[in-house]
């Protein structure tokens, strides 16, 4: 019964805008992130890639704009997701109710503006701690799903839930998933480690679809052409689930329908 099983996978480069080094770094990091997944889509129409932040795709456009050209057609063609639907990936517990508006408000009329549609996915992996009014937030920001890791950053309890229905005080719910824990900075295509996480998920959610996001980030990178072959290795073994490349938004919608 391993292949009623299915891995959707969606490669992806968590990249913070400045950490332990400069904002000009983060701008070549992403530059040669994109070029990265472009040129491996060449060759593996299959591959998704999802990356957030309107700001790093503003600066793109005007510093890069061939690259960005590239970026608009992938999208055009479902094979690239621009996620998050903010500015940037903010600290969302200690600034204030006006700035998660105002980041919801340009980063949404930017995405409109040059990629046709408004986000569906607010993308906070590695944010320290939630206000309970985000929910309503991001739903007035025309956003119905809610991702992040960062629960798994926990030595001695353990989040409970893979996905969820979170609900702020006004009443405002929106569906909400743990993504894969990532603590280490990559996710491989490791059939073992994939392995127990989907066990793990299945138990906890009792969902057979799981959700995998292969590539380096932390510092940009994404996903590698060795990641993509042991993927395609592994999806034509009998012994492994079955393994699909997706967007967030789709798989979202999916086990949304389920839950």
């Amino acid at each position: 019964y391993i292949k009623e099983r299915n891995f959707y996978l969606l490669s992806h480069a968590h990249l913070d805008m400045a950490w332990l080094w400069t904002i000009e770094e983060t701008y070549q990091v992403a530059q040669r992130t994109f070029n990265s997944v472009l040129n491996l889509q060449k060759k593996d129409d299959y591959l998704t890639f999802g990356h957030t932040t309107a700001y790093l795709y503003q600066w793109i456009e005007d510093n890069n704009n061939p690259l960005f050209c590239q970026i608009q057609e992938a999208v055009s063609k479902n094979k690239w997701e621009v996620l998050g639907g903010m500015w940037v990936e903010p600290d969302v517990n200690l600034i204030s109710g006006e700035s998660l508006v105002r980041q919801l408000l340009y980063g949404q009329k930017y995405f409109l503006e040059k990629f046709g549609k408004y986000n569906q996915v607010a993308w906070l992996p590695d944010t320290f701690g939630f206000p309970w009014q985000l929910p309503q937030i991001l739903q007035q920001a025309e956003i119905n799903y809610f991702v992040t890791g960062k629960l798994h950053w926990n030595d001695s309890t353990k989040f409970p839930h893979g996905c969820f229905w979170w609900q702020s005080p006004d009443g405002s719910r929106i569906f909400s998933m743990m993504s894969p824990p990532n603590v280490a900075g990559v996710m491989d295509t490791n059939p073992i480690t994939m392995t127990n996480y989907s066990v793990e998920w299945e138990t906890q959610t009792g969902l057979k679809d799981i959700f995998w996001l292969p590539g380096v980030g932390d510092h940009g990178g994404g996903p590698t052409y060795d990641m993509l072959k042991v993927a395609e290795r592994f999806d034509r073994s009998p012994f492994f689930p079955h393994i699909n490349f997706t967007t967030a938004e789709a798989y979202l919608s999916q086990i949304k329908a389920l839950s």
